[in-house]
């Protein structure tokens, strides 16, 4: 039917497998004794499951289902609950206690996109249940998949703003160690430009000897210009007598170390918590 609503019900061994939701299934202040299953739920248009304030004392498996929503509020679960392999276009968790564990691996591998749509309330609840499953693979997915939700929120402070945005495009937040290493080139070959436009702006005169006039020439200039180890340490020794040059020599090399730190948490990311 298009429109089902449990109240107040109490049930015992119960399956709901393969069923097809045509519109909205929903349990309200219902209890379930024995092990539910909701798995290999069919999709169909704008298939709808919510379960409100309801208990569950067995085991629960939602396991390659597919829905448009899935609503689950106020809800205790006293056993295992698993939702691997879920694909769900709006997932919504709120004031939910799982009481042991929550699995959720690969949930949405196929509809990757939709996550970024869930609010963070939600993905901070799957994050925390990946955790304590340690599944490291799916928590570091979840923990972008929030930040990401966090940087869309309004009302934040310019700052946050700032750190959020920076963090999505230098490596999608720790993911991607070749973003992050194509944000170091990227920044650090403008810093570099504009490091030598302002040096031969700044002298007023002929191009010195020690600029760089040859390709092989700027091309080690520019190595040294990206060197952590060098880090105020100027290609062009006369260029550090002037603001401009130093300016963004300095500039540069704080783009260089922050995206440096991206690379490394990228390549650390299945570390402990991704730390």
């Amino acid at each position: 039917k298009e429109f089902s609503i449990f109240y107040k019900c109490v049930f015992n061994k119960v399956n709901f497998n393969e069923i097809s939701i045509i519109g909205l299934l929903c349990f309200d202040n219902c209890d379930f004794n024995e092990t539910v299953w909701f798995e290999k739920i069919k999709f169909i248009d704008k298939s709808n499951l919510n379960i409100i304030s309801s208990r569950f004392d067995k085991y629960v498996l939602f396991d390659n289902s597919s829905l448009f929503k899935l609503e689950i509020l106020h809800t205790h679960f006293e056993r295992k609950v698993s939702f691997n392999k879920l694909t769900v276009n709006n997932f919504k968790i709120h004031q939910v206690s799982f009481l042991e564990s929550a699995y959720f691996d690969d949930l949405n591998m196929d509809k990757i996109e939709a996550i970024e749509n869930w609010d963070r309330k939600t993905l901070r609840a799957i994050k925390r249940e990946l955790i304590n499953t340690h599944n490291q693979i799916d928590y570091l997915r979840f923990k972008a998949y929030e930040l990401e939700a966090y940087k869309k929120e309004k009302g934040k402070s310019w700052k946050d703003d700032f750190i959020l945005n920076l963090n999505s495009f230098s490596s999608s937040n720790g993911l991607d160690w070749v973003k992050a290493l194509r944000f170091i080139l990227l920044t650090s070959f403008v810093s570099y430009l504009f490091y030598l436009i302002s040096y031969l702006i700044s002298i007023k005169s002929v191009v010195p000897s020690e600029f760089p006039n040859t390709v092989e020439e700027f091309s080690v200039y520019y190595l040294k210009f990206i060197n952590p180890l060098m880090f105020l340490k100027s290609p062009i020794e006369d260029a550090e007598k002037y603001f401009f040059p130093l300016l963004f020599l300095l500039l540069g090399k704080i783009l260089i170390s922050y995206g440096i730190y991206q690379l490394i948490q990228a390549f650390r990311k299945f570390g402990k918590n991704g730390d």
